[in-house]
């Protein structure tokens, strides 16, 4: 509530101003049918879509519908694929460029705690990273985590003493309210016992409302509290914290007659795991329908039973926690854990669609029987994964055997099950004809099934109406372990490698990683042949997957076919299949090709807006040039528009000694371009120029040991390959003079002036705008990146 006030204000703030700041929020919250409320890619896009349009009636920003049209272009024809968090964090970026903003998040202890340092993460980019004002307010219990990651920030602590006075308030009206309902001995309560009550509850509240809540629920017990006497008794015996509270309820359910302990272990259970939060009718249906005498259960019955633990939203018509802490305590035992509660689910659901038998006709469905059945269609294989190992044991496992087994040795499924399929609660890649469990057992990693069902070698080749097996259906939804026990079985009945080469191809395509390694391991080293190496390309011939997913996919084919050599056949099919990434496809491909002792000359034609200096991270990131190993170095020669190929190869088996690199890399005093130039020219290199041997020698210095004399600036200009040299020498970050500066300037353009301005700043003189003037082809754009440095400064100090 406090949050909800602050959002309040802030809006009505924002609302009187001329030009208002945009203001998002989101509360977090842990729910089993909510699951995206902890979810920190759903929090951030739904901070997103706020900053992308502070009014419905306004478009939406150009920088939200600009990737999402890339997004679209990249799927094909399918559904463009959800931001990824990094990628939302880079689109807020983006919007907060032209606009400040201000962020709001209630309860991010209620954030996935696996997942929450991910969020704040991406918080803490928006913050460093950002060229506006942008603010992040946040709520929160002091989770340990929390306080360690948030400890930097300014925090305001609310103390149990910091609300004292609305805890006096509260006991006062909430006593007050329940003798006036005659709630505490039928109302017959003196002054003096009023204010012992008061009094006491407000001292052992310890700053808390819930538990204060509690305290006087307890005194409102008809069946404990039937005199004074019992009240002062109970006053001095309350439970010190939440914990004690919740357990002394707990403990007075399960005293009760039957059946209220079963129908409140039953209404809790559901509350914990209930894939969608289902109304008030359909919940007291799944509670007691198979309860003989309890489906006359109303909702006032259902409160009454949990004693203050479940409260109905009348707002959101469903029921829920009184309060988080009862969801907290709850899951600390046993009997409620996640598997015992999804193991209940699944058993109950299955149980239900096992009444609706191929022949029996329901005459006149009661309440909530028909959106239970919804609810069972669509969540009972759901509950059954997630029951995990209760899945073979027990009550559930009978329970699946009998739905999804056939009943008859020529039979595919039960008959419950080919109802289950008729009434078209699936997916798409479930349905088959006959209805075949085998397909839904493996969409939804049901793997012991799917092992039963494969005991006939005929499972491994059926099919479902997309024309997929069941290895190409895990595959695609990019489930390894279904994979691995599907390797398994085949083993058995020595299914051929063959047989996995699609399952192969979609997961490359589909970028899943885990069914790759596991394709990968199970069918063995050197599975793209020699007499098909485009099939490396192709196993990865996709363009709407992340970039950094597809160099992943690629690097673990490339490892599994160590063998294989690149060729300038491959490189030039590979780029002609990545449009979009062409260049950054070299890196693996580079890797593979320069592994171990191997010489090789490669060639990549370039399109004509394709330049040198995009090659210098590559050359940068293949081993072993990071390593600068003297043996098997790599020179990458780029000419761009201006020559149609970039030469890759080993010097070394051409007469070049490595110790000119050393000797002239050892020297104590920074090296000049000329020095270096000088070393090469006099020894004599067979095959190999001047350029491309000192690209090897740039590439492989160290930072600090190089500086740029005017007299290297002129030569550059003179070089083939001077351009690229100069950048390359510029990443060392040498040492380099004012003439040198202003020849740079005069000379040169501005991706070399912004290699200089990555590691020393050049202020903007009269000189330095009179040798931008004279450079007819850069010079604007040199004194643009010139402005910008200075804005930047300014900006941060």
């Amino acid at each position: 509530m406090l949050v909800a006030h602050v959002i309040e204000f802030l809006r009505k703030q924002s609302s009187k101003q001329t030009c208002p700041t945009p203001i998002a929020y989101f509360y977090c919250a842990r729910s089993a049918n909510e699951p995206e409320r902890s979810n920190p890619e759903e929090l951030l896009g739904s901070i997103l879509e706020q900053l992308s349009s502070s009014d419905p009636d306004l478009p939406i920003k150009l920088q939200v519908v600009d990737i999402y049209k890339k997004k679209k272009k990249e799927a094909r024809g399918r559904r463009p694929e959800q931001l990824s968090l990094d990628e939302t964090v880079e689109t807020i970026l983006d919007l907060v460029y032209d606009d400040p903003a201000l962020i709001l998040i209630d309860g991010l202890d209620e954030c996935n705690p696996k997942r929450r340092s991910d969020l704040l993460d991406g918080l803490r980019r928006i913050l460093r990273e950002t060229e506006n004002v942008v603010k992040i307010f946040v709520s929160s219990r002091d989770d340990h985590d929390l306080v360690h990651r948030l400890s930097s920030t300014p925090n305001l602590y609310i103390q149990a003493a910091d609300n004292m006075e609305d805890i006096r308030e509260f006991v006062r009206s909430r006593v007050d309210e329940a003798i006036r309902k005659e709630k505490i001995l039928c109302g017959a309560v003196s002054e003096n016992l009023r204010l012992g009550i008061i009094n006491t509850l407000i001292d052992k509240a310890n700053g808390m409302f819930r538990l204060a809540s509690l305290h006087i629920e307890r005194l409102c017990d008809p069946h404990h509290i039937k005199t004074a006497s019992n009240v002062i008794n109970t006053l001095s015996n309350l439970p010190s914290d939440l914990k004690h509270s919740y357990q002394a309820v707990m403990t007075s359910i399960a005293q009760s007659e039957e059946p209220t302990p079963k129908l409140a272990q039953r209404i809790m259970k559901w509350l914990l795991c209930a894939q969608e939060a289902p109304n008030s009718e359909t919940f007291i249906f799944a509670i007691c329908y198979d309860m003989p005498g309890s489906s006359t259960l109303t909702l006032q019955d259902i409160l009454s039973i949990c004693c203050n633990l479940v409260i109905y939203d009348d707002i959101l018509k469903r029921f829920q926690f009184t309060h988080l802490s009862v969801l907290e305590y709850l899951e600390g035992l046993d009997t409620y854990s996640w598997s015992a509660v999804t193991t209940f689910a699944a058993e109950t659901c299955i149980t239900w669609l096992l009444t609706l038998n191929a022949e029996s006709q329901v005459e006149k469905p009661v309440n909530g029987q028909e959106s239970f059945g919804h609810h069972a269609d669509k969540f009972w294989p759901v509950y059954a994964f997630e029951a995990g190992d209760q899945r073979r044991t027990g009550r559930l496992e009978s329970l699946l055997q009998q739905f999804l087994y056939p009943s008859q040795a020529d039979s595919v499924g039960s008959p419950q099950f080919t109802k289950w399929v008729d009434r078209g609660t699936f997916e798409i890649f479930c349905l088959s004809s006959p209805p075949n469990p085998l397909f839904a057992a493996c969409y939804f990693s049901l793997d012991e099934i799917l092992t039963v069902l494969l005991k006939d070698p005929g499972a491994f080749h059926a099919k479902n109406f997309i024309r997929l097996n069941c290895s190409e259906i895990a595959a695609q939804l990019n489930v390894g372990t279904t994979i691995r026990a599907i390797f398994k079985e085949s083993r058995k009945h020595q299914i051929p490698l063959e047989y996995w080469g699609k399952a192969l191809v979609i997961a490359a395509r589909t970028c899943s990683i885990d069914p790759l390694k596991a394709l990968l391991h199970e069918i063995g080293p050197n599975y793209v042949t020699k007499e098909h190496p485009k099939e490396i390309i192709r196993l990865i011939e996709t363009r709407h997957h992340q970039e950094s997913k597809c160099d992943e996919v690629l690097q673990l084919v490339l490892s599994n076919n160590a063998n294989l050599l690149v060729t300038d056949d491959i490189l030039d099919f590979a780029l002609n299949e990545f449009e979009e990434h062409r260049l950054k496809i070299l890196r693996p491909l580079f890797k593979h090709a320069y592994q171990g002792e191997r010489n090789t000359v490669l060639h990549v034609s370039l399109k004509p807006d394709e330049e040198e200096y995009q090659f210098s991270a590559i050359v940068q990131g293949v081993d072993p040039i990071g390593t600068r190993r003297q043996d098997t170095a790599a020179v990458i020669v780029c000419h761009g528009d201006r020559s149609p190929t970039i030469m890759v190869r080993s010097p070394w088996d051409r007469g070049l000694d490595p110790n000119i690199i050393n000797n002239s890399m050892g020297s104590t005093q920074p090296l000049s371009l000329e020095t270096l130039v000088a070393e090469v020219r006099r020894n004599e290199v067979v095959a190999w120029s001047t350029d491309q041997v000192l690209t090897i020698m740039l590439v492989n210095a160290e930072r600090g040991s190089l500086e740029i004399s005017w007299e290297d600036i002129v030569m550059a200009k003179q070089m083939k390959r001077g351009r690229f040299c100069l950048f390359l020498l510029l990443q060392t970050r040498p040492k380099i003079g004012p003439v040198a500066i202003h020849m740079l300037i005069s000379f040169w353009d501005e991706l070399i002036i912004g290699a200089v301005l990555q590691y020393q700043s050049i202020k903007i003189t009269k000189d330095i705008v009179r040798a931008a003037a004279g450079n007819f082809r850069s010079g604007v754009k040199i004194m643009e990146r010139l402005l910008d440095q200075d804005s930047e400064h300014l900006g941060g100090s």
